[in-house]
């Protein structure tokens, strides 16, 4: 009976998929009856999904892919190449030949200042070479008030340069409290001394000429909450100085300004401000020849008028 039965759902089988078939036909058929003659509709083609076979073989060459290929020479030499690179980043990251000490820094083109004044402004001890930057490095050191301009120079395995260019001072400025140097912006220091001066105070500039003084014992040409000479007195006084090249010192008051003795020492000058200074050696001329002739009286000259010098 069993063959009977497996022949009869063969052929119920084989009757059902026929059956589908005449269905899926009749209604293609009335489908082109309603599109337009010249429209056809074409079968799709439906993908077929195979189960794949069961083969040993197949999964053991998926593990084999899983578990590697095997030692190879490339291997060994990839690894070799990660192994000296990760020691050489440990060696630069961690060996102290590659840190800064204070003996691997080193100042140049020094005069009055000394490594003792420059090496406080530096915060790169103990730091690796390879996380400095000159500029940072510039920027620390230009802090310092006596440092004008500063390079920097890196080198291999933890130098650090530094080439200093001092600030020159133009004039001195004598106050009650001290004398003290004057840059060209009004900014004043204490003075420092050079190696070559013997120890004592420089009072010379850059080229061994000696500076000009402001005499101002009250400070009256101070700039309010600052350490520094008004910039206009300044100015006014080197402008001045550099028109009479005779004179070595001014004084300077809240009365009268600028005012300073002649090299006679007999007639004293109230020169007053910067302006108008055409005018006032004009009238300082005038002066001292009616001084000379006997023409007027007086051992003050005051040219801080510029309409005539009046002498008293």
């Amino acid at each position: 009976m069993a063959p009977k039965a497996a022949e009869k759902r063969q052929d119920t089988a084989k009757y059902r998929k026929a059956r589908r078939k005449r269905q899926r036909a009749r209604r293609m058929r009335r489908m082109e009856a309603v599109l337009p003659g010249n429209v056809r509709v074409e079968r799709i083609a439906l993908p077929r999904i195979r189960r794949p076979a069961f083969s040993p073989g197949a999964w053991t060459g998926n593990v084999r892919q899983l578990a590697g290929s095997g030692w190879h020479w490339s291997k060994l030499f990839s690894l070799l190449l990660f192994a000296v690179a990760a020691a050489a980043v440990f060696r630069l990251h961690w060996d102290a030949r590659w840190f800064v000490s204070d003996e691997s820094i080193e100042f140049v083109n020094l005069g009055y200042l000394e490594r003792a004044d420059l090496a406080p402004e530096l915060s790169i001890r103990d730091w690796s070479i390879f996380w400095l930057q000159p500029d940072d490095v510039r920027e620390q050191i230009m802090r310092h008030p006596y440092v004008a301009d500063a390079g920097v120079r890196i080198r291999l395995p933890n130098q650090v340069t530094v080439t200093v260019e001092e600030v020159q001072p133009t004039a001195l400025w004598v106050t009650r409290e001290g004398t003290l140097w004057l840059l060209d912006d009004g900014t004043a220091l204490t003075m420092r001394s050079r190696s070559d001066a013997a120890g004592g105070e420089e009072r010379t500039d850059a080229e061994g000429k000696p500076l000009p003084q402001i005499i101002d014992v009250n400070r009256d040409a101070q700039t309010p909450g600052k350490s520094a000479i008004d910039p206009e007195v300044l100015d006014s006084a080197l402008t001045l100085l550099a028109a009479l090249p005779q004179l070595q010192e001014l004084r300077f008051n809240q009365g009268v300004g600028l005012n300073f003795a002649l090299p006679d020492g007999k007639t004293y000058v109230y020169w007053g401000d910067g302006h108008d200074i055409d005018a006032k050696l004009a009238n300082l001329d005038a002066g001292q020849q009616l001084l000379s002739r006997g023409e007027a009286a007086g051992t003050v000259i005051d040219v801080r008028y510029v309409e005539r010098p009046f002498i008293q």
